[in-house]
């Protein structure tokens, strides 16, 4: 049998292409509409319960079977409002009506796909909407800014409030965090989801309070973490002084 491959005719080539095309266009879009409804689904559910993260949904059907905290926590008590429910398996089961491959699911940030049928979306981080937080991150970066709160739940840790200076919504952040930070090494999400952006300026200025108040800060904290309070010693005192301009 001869299988040598006869040069294609100008028509098939031209053809080829086309599809080739299409197709690349088809799975783009599949991909631009799994991002969608990602985000449609984490803007409802983000109003009845912020520390929602992540999704555990039926893949044949679209249907969410369990909620979990950016650590990967289950929340067990977390119901959604069926109404919403229905809006986003409705979308959910369209998207996924398109098809279930396993790694086009993953590039769109499903994960833990099991034999039960089921996969985990992690939803996108809010928003960045404060320009404060804008300017931390691009004074610095998202992983200062990420490992500032973890120095502020360690300086937090380690001498507590001596001065009283924290009110009791810092002290709730930073017990939060703490709780969070036992086990977890991810992104500046889960400290996002957990307490939103406020919540995370919260700790920051939290950070920057003890690291001033306390005789000597530095042995709880790496070098790198002593740089970035006082780079945000200064945003947060450029802020505040703003703030009484502006009053």
């Amino acid at each position: 049998m001869n299988h040598t491959t006869a040069t294609p005719s100008p028509l098939t080539a031209a053809l080829a292409t086309q599809f080739d095309q299409a197709l690349q266009a088809a799975k783009s879009t599949r991909r631009a509409a799994l991002h969608n409804a990602a985000a449609f689904a984490a803007h409802l559910i983000r109003q009845e319960e912020p520390t929602v993260a992540v999704l555990i949904v039926d893949t044949d059907t679209g249907q969410l079977c369990g909620y979990r905290a950016a650590d990967r926590t289950p929340l067990w008590w977390f119901s959604l409002d069926q109404h919403i429910a229905d809006q986003i398996e409705s979308r959910l089961a369209d998207v996924l009506a398109l098809g279930t491959d396993t790694d086009e699911l993953t590039d769109a940030g499903w994960t833990n796909h099991d034999e039960e049928g089921t996969s985990e979306l992690r939803l996108p981080a809010p928003v960045a909407t404060n320009g404060l937080l804008d300017r931390m991150i691009h004074h610095l970066s998202t992983h200062a800014i990420l490992m500032t709160t973890r120095a502020a739940v360690d300086l937090y840790g380690a001498h507590g409030d001596p001065h009283d200076q924290l009110s009791s919504t810092q002290v709730e952040q930073l017990e939060a965090l703490a709780a969070l930070y036992a086990d977890y090494e991810g992104s500046l999400d889960g400290p996002l989801y957990l307490l939103g952006e406020l919540g995370v300026i919260g700790v920051i200025r939290s950070g920057v309070e003890l690291f001033a108040s306390l005789p000597d800060p530095g042995k709880a904290l790496t070098d790198a973490q002593t740089d970035w309070l006082n780079t945000l010693t200064g945003l947060l005192d450029e802020e505040d002084s703003a703030s009484a301009t502006g009053a």
